[in-house]
């Protein structure tokens, strides 16, 4: 039996997204959702469509894809290259329905998470898209934070962790990961403490 677990070769964004619903921007797809949300429900969303809010929302990475989060707890796919961000929860509504601009670490540092994040070993067969591969993609590492907690190593960086604290998170849990695939001792949930035990 073989498997591949590493199909997908980068972060997934909301430019993917906007790609696969024909449009040429991340804002170009806020508006025709905001459109379809009008056609399908007769909803009438509202935005000021020119205007930034002066408070702004972290990118994150969640399960191999790019998303803000905005206090209402809503979250929307969100791109580097166009740090636009539109709550379809709330419709920015404590920021009187202006766009908000995402903030992002610079593009090295960014290029570097995504890098490390990638090395992370998934099982990404489901589904029939990329951007349904990220979404249903299952951690392969399993890591022991502490006496009571075990996390799945999966694709996934908050805007708080450093390039340290991905490290820290996943060096040794891969250097013990690939010695097991190549041992042939494991094949999928490979379980390693903090320190690659």
């Amino acid at each position: 039996m073989s498997a591949n677990f590493a199909s997908l070769d980068h972060i997934i964004t909301s430019k993917h997204y906007a790609q696969q619903m024909g449009c040429a921007s991340s804002l170009e797809r806020i508006m025709k959702i905001r459109e379809q949300i009008h056609l399908t429900k007769h909803i009438i969303l509202p935005m000021q469509e020119n205007k930034y809010a002066i408070d702004a929302v972290y990118g994150f990475i969640e399960i191999g894809q790019w998303i803000a989060r905005c206090e209402c707890g809503g979250c929307e796919f969100v791109d580097p290259d166009e740090p636009v961000f539109y709550c379809f929860s709330c419709c920015n509504r404590a920021h009187a329905h202006m766009l908000r601009r995402v903030i992002f670490p610079d593009f090295a540092t960014r290029q570097w998470i995504e890098r490390l994040l990638m090395l992370r070993p998934v099982d990404d067969v489901r589904g029939q898209t990329d951007l349904e591969r990220a979404g249903l993609a299952r951690a392969l590492i399993m890591v022991q934070v502490d006496e009571n907690t075990v996390l799945p190593l999966a694709r996934s960086w908050n805007a708080d962790e450093t390039l340290d604290d991905l490290h820290t998170q996943q060096d040794q849990a891969i250097i013990a990961w690939n010695k097991s695939m190549k041992d042939g001792t494991a094949f999928v949930d490979v379980f390693v403490d903090k320190d690659g035990k």
